[in-house]
């Protein structure tokens, strides 16, 4: 499942921001105005996109396992197998809408 990016760091930094001039005048937004919580999940977000970013978008090993049965002629698609990753894949895209 791939979740969009939502500007979590802008939210992030606009909380920041608020909670920080809230400090400075010792208030706390009770004037009714909006307000925005964020759970520990947006850390866990962050942490997780942090993660994902220092792994190579492409994995090697299994590519060139790949390409080694393709070039050896060894390598056999089932139609069965063709037709799943066909539809997996429109199932992704359409979800991604």
């Amino acid at each position: 499942m791939q979740i969009p990016n939502i500007h979590i760091q802008e939210v992030l930094s606009l909380k920041l921001n608020r909670a920080q001039a809230g400090r400075k005048t010792g208030n706390v937004s009770s004037t009714g105005a909006d307000e925005l919580t964020l759970s520990g999940k947006a850390a866990d977000v962050q942490s997780i996109k942090s993660r994902l970013s220092g792994l190579p978008e492409i994995r090697v090993g299994i590519v060139k396992g790949f390409k080694s049965k393709v070039q050896s002629g060894s390598y056999e698609a089932g139609g069965a197998d063709v037709a799943g990753s066909m539809f997996e894949s429109a199932l992704n895209n359409r979800t991604r809408v």
